[in-house]
């Protein structure tokens, strides 16, 4: 028993990380211009463009100020959910927010 109530608690800890990340965040957690360049990076993926960017002469042009994983990590979270990576975002910033807590 002793051993299992760490565990218990830390699970429960981390149920209330995530209701409490739920609650305050019901739109998600804000769109900046860095989530939105990865977010747009995801999109590009999903449409099979590559890792890009629409520049100003609606022409693609590569990302490569920002780190590809992120939107990868989005791209195949929303590949295998059928969602849009703006929904996918905020459930993937969830599960690293309840495993942050976790540690």
């Amino acid at each position: 028993m002793r051993k299992t109530l760490p565990f218990i608690a830390m699970i429960l800890l981390c149920g209330m990380a995530a209701v409490l990340f739920l609650y305050s965040t019901p739109f998600g957690v804000g769109l900046t211009n860095d989530s939105s360049a990865y977010i747009g990076g995801a999109r590009s993926l999903l449409a099979g463009k590559g890792y890009v960017r629409i520049g100003g002469d609606g022409l693609p042009r590569a990302i490569t100020h920002f780190p590809p994983f992120y939107s990868i990590v989005l791209a195949g979270v929303s590949r295998l959910t059928g969602q849009d990576p703006l929904t996918t975002a905020k459930w993937v910033n969830l599960a690293c927010a309840v495993l942050n807590r976790g540690r």
